[in-house]
């Protein structure tokens, strides 16, 4: 499991991940591949989660860091939000996110 903090446009809100995998979707027509994380446990937030909108992610696993542009497709009612991870999964841009939510809590 990966701690998750997520960037929206009314706030962040903190998450744990359960897994990060390919889906396979059609798009007119076509088959395509995206990657997506299923993240549950939402246990902090500042904001409502909007679902249609990009957001800044930063995920921790022990000791590595990684950052993602992803944009949340659902959100059920019990909390379990799926994201499509659009770019990132580097280290850059974590400290940077990390450093605007500590300013805004």
């Amino acid at each position: 499991m990966s701690k998750v903090i997520i960037k929206h446009k009314n706030g962040w809100s903190c998450t744990m991940s359960s897994e990060i995998k390919m889906e396979v979707y059609k798009k007119d027509g076509d088959f395509k591949k995206r990657h997506i994380a299923i993240l549950s446990n939402v246990f902090d937030t500042k904001g409502k989660i909007e679902t249609g909108y990009d957001v800044d992610m930063i995920v921790r696993e022990g000791a590595e860091r990684k950052y993602y542009r992803a944009s949340i497709l659902a959100m059920t009612r019990s909390g379990i939000i799926k994201i499509h991870l659009i770019s990132g999964g580097t280290e850059e841009g974590y400290n940077e996110v990390l450093n605007e939510i500590k300013g805004g809590i």
